[in-house]
């Protein structure tokens, strides 16, 4: 298929589409990471801060990358590579249910050969990992010898003109699990989107029975009860089973068509980079103060709300911090919040994220205040912000290197 790229803010016209029928399509769609406008009499389409791939109605494929592509010599490889990567970190950690949040639109991507299978990748690396589960079902039959237990009831009310058969229950060691139902059934998903090879599933999963065309509620309750069977499992087996149940529950949710003219599903996914960035750099900064300084750090708190303003005894206004660490037994904190925005200095830093930052550094009473951003620049170190009034926080502007997944951390034993 016909692949098309473009990236995050970038305009397209219909001059910009092989068929223009494609374009006009888009527009009808309404897609929530693109806006309509109209200039010098022209429609225009401006992608908004969303990353993903949406297949259109001539088969091309329309891929929007990150706008960070564009800058230094990082070419569409390596850019779909570490957008991977991002997915892989932070998709686990999701709960399902919350999916919206990650991946606004109602409708699973469609991929191919010539695009990242970003989440195909992903799913079949832990599909690999996954070791399928049974447990015992019984089962009754009437055959010709016995097979178990003989249940005299049903032998009388079947096989009284038939003396030859024996009416049985046994119990069998099966694999027809709720989980492994789940996964086929997403896996067979994928195949009929093209991401997947049919023939390349195990032989081992023959005997797993696939959900035909399941509702909303048969997916719901099937996930339900996979995760009771989560539970079961040994330890060292539970992780990679739970990435794979949660993704295979989020592609077969997410596969609805969307409204268009000719009321066809068109496979797409669109995600909101801004949170996909929190959730990335939230993932490995965890990582990082826990491994690299785990005596040091005592929490590391995603989110937390703090109230700022109070009537009659309840919160009114309040503020949410993407990161809030106490460092050194709690004596000092740091407090971060993770812009996905193009800065590449500290001239760069608009004047409100700097309120905010300012906001956040005096309600927390935080020692060090760091504002996150992307950079593909691996040599990029963390800069002071130098404030013309001297304050007790130390204020820093921290890259965050996406090509490799890395937070270059400011100095953590400043003296007060």
């Amino acid at each position: 298929m016909p692949l098309m790229t473009t990236f995050e803010h970038a305009v397209l016209t219909a001059q910009d589409f092989v068929y223009a029928a494609d374009f006009d399509w888009l527009i009808e769609q309404n897609f929530i990471g693109f806006a309509v406008q109209r200039s010098r009499g022209t429609w225009q389409l401006v992608v908004g801060h969303y990353l993903g791939v949406i297949q259109l109605p001539s088969g091309t494929v329309l891929e929007v990358l990150p706008k960070i592509a564009q800058f230094g010599e990082v070419n569409l490889g390596e850019t779909r590579a570490w957008v991977k990567t991002m997915l892989a970190t932070i998709w686990p950690g999701l709960n399902p249910k919350a999916l919206p949040v990650i991946a606004p639109q109602t409708s699973f991507e469609h991929a191919q050969d010539s695009i990242p299978m970003w989440l195909g990748q992903c799913f079949y690396q832990w599909f690999n990992q996954y070791q399928p589960n049974q447990h015992y079902q019984t089962t009754e039959q009437n055959q010709s010898y016995i097979q178990g237990k003989l249940l005299l009831t049903q032998q009388l009310r079947h096989n009284a003109h038939q003396p030859h058969k024996f009416y049985s229950e046994r119990d069998q060691f099966a694999p027809d699990t709720a989980s492994n139902r789940l996964v086929k059934t997403a896996y067979q998903r994928l195949t009929q989107l093209g991401i997947l090879s049919l023939s390349a599933l195990p032989m081992s999963w023959q005997g797993v029975t696939a959900l035909y065309q399941p509702t909303l509620a048969q997916i719901e309750n099937v996930f339900q009860q996979s995760q009771q069977e989560l539970q079961q499992r040994m330890p060292a087996l539970r992780q990679p089973a739970n990435m794979l149940l949660r993704l295979s529950y989020a592609i077969l949710t997410a596969q609805q068509a969307l409204p268009s003219v000719d009321k066809a599903p068109s496979p797409s996914l669109l995600i909101n980079m801004q949170t996909a960035f929190e959730q990335w750099v939230t993932h490995v900064t965890k990582q990082l103060v826990t491994h690299v300084t785990r005596q040091q750090f005592s929490h590391v708190k995603a989110q937390h709300s703090q109230a700022l303003v109070m009537r009659q005894g309840l919160p009114l206004l309040s503020m949410k911090p993407d990161l809030l660490m106490d460092y050194r037994q709690g004596q000092q904190r740091i407090v971060a919040d993770i812009k996905w925005k193009n800065i590449g200095s500290v001239g760069d830093i608009r004047l409100s994220d700097m309120y905010q930052l300012l906001t956040y550094a005096n309600e927390t009473a935080a020692r060090q205040a760091w504002l996150i951003y992307p950079t593909i620049d691996r040599h990029q170190q963390a800069i002071p912000i130098e404030l013309v009034k001297p304050r007790d926080t130390q204020f820093w502007l921290v890259p965050f290197v996406v090509t490799q997944g890395q937070l270059s951390l400011p100095p953590l034993s400043a003296k007060r």
